[in-house]
């Protein structure tokens, strides 16, 4: 094996004696590359060593993805960030007559506190987030257009 780390080339040497793997140590995160010398057999004739991957789980799993230890469930962030745009664009294209005042906007707020201490820590939490999911509606694309400017420019 030959790693390739800031310009200067490596020989590293297999770690065990088994003809069928490759074991290695190192400490870099560098360029490696699998290297072999033909070798003349009893006859005198010269083999020649190939290196396959069969795609099974032990030689990285499917797609021959190395294996990381990395557990992160990548699916659920990337669906759950797709809702959320989704949701953030149909309420961005709805019809905005129909928003909160900031009298409703602090009625309801009024009411999850109040159920969110009427609970234990869970109630809690779950207010907390349903009143920052609120304002963050409220400021973002929720709020209802001021009637005041609508009676100003009638009584003129």
């Amino acid at each position: 094996m030959v790693r390739v780390h800031d310009g200067k080339a490596e020989l590293l040497t297999d770690l065990d004696n088994e003809a069928d793997t490759i074991t290695i140590e190192t400490d870099r995160f560098s360029t490696y590359a699998i290297v072999w010398q033909d070798v003349a057999d009893a006859d005198g004739g010269i083999v020649r060593v190939r290196v396959e991957n069969g795609g099974n789980k032990e030689s990285g799993g499917k797609d021959n993805e190395p294996k990381t230890g990395d557990a992160t469930p990548i699916e659920l962030a990337v669906t759950l960030s797709m809702i959320a745009g989704f949701t953030y664009l149909l309420l961005y294209f709805a019809d905005r007559r129909r928003g909160m005042t900031e009298g409703t906007k602090k009625e309801l707020i009024s009411h999850l506190v109040a159920w969110g201490k009427r609970g234990g820590r869970i109630r809690r939490y779950l207010a907390l987030a349903a009143i920052f999911i609120l304002l963050v509606y409220n400021h973002s694309i929720g709020k209802k257009p001021a009637q005041n400017g609508k009676r100003f420019m009638e009584n003129k």
